[in-house]
This record gives C-alpha cells, sequence and structure tokens, in this order.
C-alpha cells in the first residue's frame, strides 16, 4: 500500500510541486503586501496580580470542595475586567490626554478601506443593515478585539498584549490599557474601603454612646449604695472580718488566762493561814475576777464586730448583683469596640497593601519587528498547503476512479504477469547502453534481473525464442521508449534466439490500432501501458486475451 502511493505521488508530482510553487509564491506576494500596506505589532506590559489573603479566604469557603484554583478564579477574574468596555474606554481616554486631545490614529490605507466594505458588506448580508457607530465607540471595539491576555504559569502574573500597526501606538495602548485598570482597581477598593470605614465608624460611635451610658448607669448605682469597687470593697470587708476574726480569737485567749489566774488565787487564798497574806490575795482576787469580766466584755464586743464584718460581706454580695448585669454590658460593649478598632486598622493596612498588590512590573516597548506577517514562515505554510491541497482530488480519484496509475493497480489486474515500472532513469541509462554501447548502471541491471526472472517464471513457454514484442495501448511514442529498455535488457542478460543471436526486440502498432489482437496470441509481448491513461475495464480485457497461453506482460510506463 505504501508503495502504491509512493508511486501515485511520483507520478502527479509535477502537479504537486507545480500547485505548491503556485500557493507558495501566493503567500510570499500576500505576505509581501501586508508587511508593506498592514504590518501588525505587538507590544506588551507585564503585571502583577498577586490577590490579597481575603480573597483566597474567601474563594477558598466560596468553591469549597472543587477542581477549580482559587488563584486561578482571581486571574481570570482581572483579565475578564482587563477586557471590559469601561476599562477599554478609560484606556481610550488616556491616550487622549497624552495625545493632545486627538485619539492616536494613523491615516486609514487602502487594506483598511477593503477590510471596512468588507466588515459592512458582512453586517448587511447578516442582518440587512449597516450601523455607523462613533469614533470613540470603534476605538473601544478595535482596542479590546486587539487586545490579548496570557497568564505566566505558576505565578499572579499578566502579560497584556496589544497588537497594532503602528508599534508606538501599540506600546501606547498596552501601557494606558494597564494604568487604566490599576487606576479604576484603586478608586474601586478605595470606595468600598471608605463605605466600610464610615459604616465601621457610625458603629463604633453608637458603641461608644451605649458605653457611657451603662457607665452612667454604673455611677447611679454606685451612688446609690455608696460603692465606687466592688473588689475594693470586697477586699476592704474581708480585711475587716479577718481583722475581727483575730481579734476574737486573742479575746478568748485573754479570757482564759484570766480565768487561770482566778484559779490560782482562790487555790493560794484556800491555803494561806498568814492573814497579811490572805488579805493581799483576796485583794488579787478582785482585781482579776473585774479583769475576767472585762475580758468577757471585750470577747463579746469582738464577736459582734465579727458578726457584722461577715454581715456587711453578705450586703455587698447582694450590692455585687446589681453591678453584674451592668458590668457585664460594658465588657461587652468594650470588647465590640476592640474589634471594631482592630477592623478599621486592617482595612486601613488592605488598603496599603492592595495598591501595590496591582501594580504595573514592565513597561510596554515599541517592538521593532512586526508580529505579523512572517513572510518565510507563511511562505513556507503556503507551499505545504498547497502541495497537501492538491494532494486530495489526487487521492481522491485514485478511490473513486477506474483508472490505473500505479504498477499496484496493474498487478491487481495482471498478477504476477507484470513488469517492475518503467522510469526515465532508466530510459536514460538504457538509452546509454543500447546507443553509445555504455555499462548499464546499477539500477538497470537490478530492473533487468527482476524482469529477467519475471518472465523466465511466467506465461507458457517463458522467454520467446524468435522475438519479444512490445507495443502501448494508444499511440503516446512511448513504444519505442519500452523497446528500448527491454533492448538493454536482453542486452544485461544476455538472452538469444533459436539461431543464437541476441533476441530481437519489435515494436508493434498500438493496440487501439490494431484490428485483430488474437493474431499475437503466440508471440511474447510486453504492452506499456501510460500510468492515468488505461481504464481498468480494458486492462482486464488485455489480460483476459492473454491469459490463454500466458504470453502477454504489461509493464506502467512513468
Amino acid at each position: 500500500m505504501l508503495t502504491h502511493y509512493i508511486e501515485l505521488l511520483s507520478f502527479y508530482r509535477r502537479n504537486i510541486v507545480r500547485t505548491a510553487l503556485i500557493s507558495g509564491a501566493g503567500a510570499l506576494v500576500l505576505s509581501l503586501l501586508l508587511l508593506r500596506e498592514m504590518p501588525i505589532y505587538e507590544s506588551t506590559v507585564t503585571m502583577n496580580m498577586q490577590p490579597s489573603l481575603e480573597e483566597l479566604q474567601f474563594n477558598n469557603a466560596f468553591l469549597g470542595v472543587s477542581q477549580f484554583n482559587p488563584a486561578t478564579i482571581i486571574a481570570q477574574t482581572h483579565i475578564e475586567n482587563l477586557l471590559s468596555r469601561p476599562i477599554a474606554g478609560r484606556a481610550i481616554d488616556i491616550l487622549v490626554s497624552e495625545n493632545g486631545g486627538d485619539l492616536p490614529a494613523e491615516p486609514p490605507t487602502l487594506m483598511d478601506h477593503i477590510r471596512m466594505g468588507a466588515f459592512k458588506t458582512l453586517r448587511i448580508l447578516n442582518s440587512g443593515y449597516f450601523v455607523e457607530l462613533p469614533e470613540r465607540e470603534i476605538f473601544i471595539n478595535d482596542l479590546i478585539s486587539a487586545t490579548k491576555i496570557e497568564i505566566v504559569e505558576g505565578s499572579y502574573i499578566l502579560q497584556v498584549s496589544v497588537s497594532y500597526t503602528d508599534p508606538v501606538i501599540a506600546a501606547a495602548a498596552s501601557n494606558a490599557l494597564a494604568r487604566a485598570y490599576i487606576e479604576h482597581t484603586q478608586e474601586e477598593f478605595n470606595a468600598d474601603a471608605t463605605r466600610v470605614d464610615a459604616t465601621l465608624q457610625a458603629v463604633q460611635e453608637e458603641g461608644i454612646a451605649r458605653l457611657n451610658k451603662m457607665l452612667e448607669e454604673r455611677r447611679v448605682v454606685e451612688t446609690r449604695l455608696g460603692i465606687s469597687s466592688i473588689s475594693n470593697e470586697r477586699t476592704y470587708r474581708q480585711d475587716n472580718r479577718s481583722a475581727a476574726r483575730t481579734a476574737l480569737e486573742e479575746a478568748g485567749v485573754d479570757l482564759l488566762e484570766r480565768q487561770s489566774q482566778l484559779d490560782a488565787v482562790v487555790d493560794a487564798l484556800a491555803s494561806e493561814g498568814d492573814a497579811g497574806i490572805a488579805r493581799q490575795l483576796r485583794q488579787d482576787l478582785v482585781e482579776v475576777r473585774g479583769a475576767i469580766a472585762g475580758a468577757r466584755v471585750r470577747q463579746q464586743q469582738r464577736r459582734e464586730n465579727l458578726i457584722e464584718a461577715e454581715a456587711a460581706l453578705r450586703d455587698l454580695d447582694r450590692a455585687q448583683e446589681a453591678f453584674v448585669d451592668v458590668d457585664q454590658r460594658i465588657l461587652e460593649i468594650r470588647t465590640d469596640l476592640t474589634e471594631l478598632q482592630e477592623r478599621r486598622i486592617q482595612i486601613d493596612l488592605a488598603r496599603n497593601a492592595r495598591l501595590s498588590q496591582v501594580r504595573i512590573i514592565s513597561d510596554a516597548e515599541p517592538p521593532v519587528y512586526p508580529k505579523f506577517p512572517k513572510v518565510l514562515i507563511n511562505t513556507i505554510v503556503g507551499f505545504i498547503v498547497g502541495g497537501i491541497l492538491v494532494m486530495v482530488p489526487i487521492f481522491g480519484r485514485d478511490a473513486l476512479g477506474n483508472r490505473l496509475r500505479t504498477t499496484e493497480d496493474l498487478r491487481g489486474v495482471f498478477g504476477r504477469r507484470t513488469l517492475p515500472r518503467l522510469t526515465a532513469d532508466l530510459l536514460r541509462s538504457a538509452r546509454a547502453v543500447v546507443d553509445r554501447n555504455q555499462r548499464p548502471s546499477a539500477e538497470l541491471k537490478a530492473y533487468a534481473e527482476q524482469v529477467g526472472q519475471r518472465i523466465a517464471s511466467e506465461g507458457a513457454k517463458r522467454w520467446p525464442t524468435d522475438t519479444l514484442y512490445v507495443t502501448t495501448m494508444d499511440s503516446t511514442g512511448k513504444a519505442g521508449d519500452l523497446k528500448l529498455v527491454l533492448q538493454a535488457v536482453v542486452q544485461i542478460l544476455e538472452r538469444k534466439d533459436a539461431s543464437g543471436e541476441v533476441l530481437p526486440v519489435e515494436a508493434l502498432v498500438p493496440i487501439s490500432k490494431t484490428s485483430d489482437w488474437t493474431a499475437l496470441s503466440k508471440r511474447h509481448v510486453v504492452i506499456g501501458l501510460t500510468a492515468g491513461a488505461t481504464a481498468q475495464p480494458d486492462a482486464e480485457s488485455l489480460a483476459g486475451d492473454g491469459q490463454t497461453d500466458g504470453t502477454s506482460y504489461a509493464v506502467m510506463l512513468a
């Protein structure tokens, strides 16, 4: 099968090369024309679009478990915003201001008029009418269509490219588009941050007012209870209770000591016989009893003091209940105010950080060489496409037609009685052997061996002993070429006739002019068929005529 298509392409090689050359030349001429009249220059500005932590967290929470990458979605959002009409309109305004109030443009060329005419005609054919847009809208549409944005893989960097026929305008448009988006983003973020900050400030002021109200309510409670600080008052009263308890314990110890003294004096008085000493002991007894009475009074007093201190603590516990609700609300309000203040600080920090997250890394510069057209590449592509396109009808005719174009087609009719294909190189080598008695080429030798083996193994009588005849289907003048090649084959193989002479090779008239083909049925005839000139039914008729004795052979002529 591969041999079939190689031979088929070789047969049509002139048409293929001719069409490919014409296509390549057309592509060359068109590319040169476009290069002169409408070259396209592309200028690129590099931008950093690093998202904030809040954006990533929001996207993660919004998407959940998903196949989409939050960073990619954020970058794609930037791309869609960059390609929006408001950004393009703002970029046009920047270009106008930089150009002194005029839109930067070149005078329309012939190609521009042709392109606009084609566009207008297409619109009328599709919609039935054409609307002439304002010049600014046309520039906005052109800028959007000329913009290409790519994400640098593995980063948050965008490359914004604008294509135009003028390199300076292309670079200016790229930079203007980047500036317009950065300004728009900053203004939008500042507006959002200002609104959020104003809302937070209003909530903070409301919280401060509620805090002041609760503090005033607490002061009222303090005035009513005569307590300014529950903790300080509790400490004071706990200290009083501890002091009262200590004093009560000391009074108890003192009373025990006085009681011991009393017992000692009573015992001494009972055993003393001396009147003077007894009198003194009775005086001491009176003093000790007085001291015990005083100690008992002090003990009772201190017990009452302890009871009062404990009662004061219990009163403080009841008073504290009045402060709990107020203090709890005051604490909640202060916590909310602290969170609001932290939020405002975060917004200020995020605002400053956002201004540096969307920025230009590298400005666009006017390109030196045009992006389109690429003359050499277009010419090569045109050459290849032309060659491929011309093969379509060739393969179509080969698949659907009934003409014999290759040796494989011929073998499908004549079988093993098909001889190798005769080429121009073989003809030149055979002419050198026969006419100039030169040595045959290796290709001709190999061809002769193949022909010899085929004739020697096929047919009833194999190689003839009288004459080898050649003919063709029509009068194309190639019978002489076939005769010349077979003469060279006979010389190389040293084939002889019955008399020992070199086997003669004779050319017959074309088959189309032969009235009685059966007269040649007993002879060895090699039929040359021109590629693409013989229909398969005609070849099958020849093969059928020759199958009686197997003496007809077929060869495809290039």
